[in-house]
């Protein structure tokens, strides 16, 4: 029995899915205590061990020596799990009802394993140096409705990896990859960007984070896929000027966009080029987006790209956020003025771009955006003065502040009495209070009280603290 749920921790079977997962094997109570429970008798068959016996007493009762080897024993389980399920669904005349496959796979036993699950969809492995052109053949000669494929990072010793994984893309039957999400894509380069144009006509949704550089400067390569509604680019280093030092790249890119009248939701991330090509994306009347994100984006001259922020009414999310050395470099009118005109928000993140706000800007932002639910920005001297505004928020669910505040008690208990059934478990926090106006334990106990009595709410409190400096408690002439 206990090598039973052992096994089953170890490799997940859901109902439509196979999970392998090392942690347990990996555990030091499960080398110290359980190891020789666990591959007890019909489990014998799968122990592989690494390294040599450990000496030790002899006792009557043989104990295994060694580490197990992870990979082999993963490797000789998954295996006879697929084989398994293949040969009982081959003697039902019936299909492998499973659909999705994740977890670390070797690239030994990856294509044998596909081949066995003809109803596999989802693929999600933890190393992406398992795929090759070998898998996409298992893939497209088994696996019909196979559409989905994420992988985690590639091992660095992993020698052509951009061209295993191009060979990957279009071994697999053309125009049948609907996902593709690689959590650390620095394996990609101009090979893979090619060849997932063979999908150009399927793919949905592409994620590409930690992009290197040759990526970046190559990514009007995507050029033909069309079909995306959802787009996320991340550069790893964030130095590439597209448009100063790749003009032609940059405006392919642009063009490229332009051209993908479904694409609801994108996002930017540490990508130089981005409020340029939005600037010129976002006033495409073709352009229809429900959801931006751009993170860690230059500052300078962005005015013309807060301009183009209002054409894209039909934005329900909203994220900006940047690191900030100088907030008068952000033009709070243009910002604040466009936002306000995007009246479908129900989502707003604005970290660092907001640095520069102080009351009367959350004022106009909540008077203009009723749909709001979550609600999240910095900022400065901000004031009792919001709350009034932010009363009119009666379906806000999240108001996170990391501006510096001067709130009092009477002004957030008198908020609190404003909010409706419809803000209900309404988290309130504040995490920048300034210190002369800190509230007492007392204060703070009451307002705790009123919003969870009001609507089972709760309130997070966070004074401001200066930066710790060299001088701070030496002592002076």
């Amino acid at each position: 029995m206990g090598s039973r749920m052992a096994i089953h921790n170890t490799v997940q079977l859901g109902r439509n899915c196979i999970s392998i997962r090392p942690e347990l094997l990996e555990h030091n109570i499960f080398r110290d205590s359980l190891m020789d429970t666990f591959f007890a008798d019909e489990m014998k068959e799968f122990l592989e061990i690494v390294g040599p016996p450990v000496k030790g007493k002899k006792t009557r009762k043989v104990k295994i020596s060694g580490r197990p080897n992870i990979p082999l024993i993963l490797n000789k389980v998954g295996d006879s799990i697929t084989e398994y399920i293949s040969r009982r669904a081959a003697l039902n005349n019936s299909t492998v009802a499973l659909e999705s496959l994740r977890g670390h796979i070797d690239s030994a036993v990856l294509p044998r394993w596909t081949s066995r699950l003809s109803r596999l969809k989802s693929l999600a492995l933890w190393d992406g140096s398992a795929l090759d052109g070998t898998v996409a053949n298992a893939i497209s000669e088994h696996c019909w409705d196979f559409e989905d494929l994420t992988f985690y990072l590639v091992e660095p010793n992993a020698q052509d990896m951009d061209v295993k994984l191009a060979n990957f893309f279009t071994g697999l039957r053309a125009n049948t990859l609907r996902s593709f999400t690689a959590i650390r894509a620095d394996s990609i380069g101009q090979q893979t960007l090619k060849s997932l144009c063979s999908h150009a006509q399927s793919l949905k949704v592409l994620k590409l984070d930690n992009l290197r550089a040759d990526a970046i400067k190559h990514i009007s390569l995507l050029k033909d896929c069309v079909a995306l509604e959802t787009l996320a680019l991340t550069d790893a280093e964030g130095l590439v000027n597209l448009e100063a030092t790749e003009n032609d790249v940059f405006l392919e890119s642009v063009a490229w966009l332009r051209q993908c009248e479904k694409l609801r939701d994108l996002k930017f991330s540490k990508f130089f080029s981005a409020p340029a090509i939005l600037t010129k994306l976002l006033v495409d009347e073709k352009i229809k987006l429900s959801s931006l994100e751009v993170v860690d984006y230059p500052l300078l001259n962005n005015g013309e790209f807060y301009k183009a922020l209002s054409h894209q009414v039909d934005l329900v999310s909203l994220d900006l956020k940047t690191d900030v050395d100088d907030p008068d470099l952000i033009d709070n009118g243009v910002l604040v003025s466009s936002i306000c005109q995007l009246t479908k928000l129900n989502y707003l993140r604005l970290i660092g771009v907001s640095d520069n706000f102080c009351s009367p800007d959350i004022q106009s932002l909540a008077t203009h955006l009723k749909g709001l639910e979550e609600l999240h920005f910095s900022g400065f001297n901000i004031t009792d003065d919001i709350l009034p505004a932010l009363s009119g928020l009666h379906h806000l669910k999240t108001l996170s502040i990391s501006a510096l505040t001067n709130f009092t008690s009477d002004g957030l208990l008198a908020y609190i009495s404003t909010l409706q059934e419809t803000n209900s478990g309404l988290n309130i926090a504040i995490l920048s209070q300034a210190l002369e106006s800190d509230l007492s334990d007392n204060e703070l106990s009451t307002i705790k009280n009123a919003i969870a009595a009001r609507v089972d709410g709760s309130l997070e409190y966070v004074l401001f603290r200066e930066p710790e400096t060299d001088f701070e408690g030496s002592d002076s002439d």
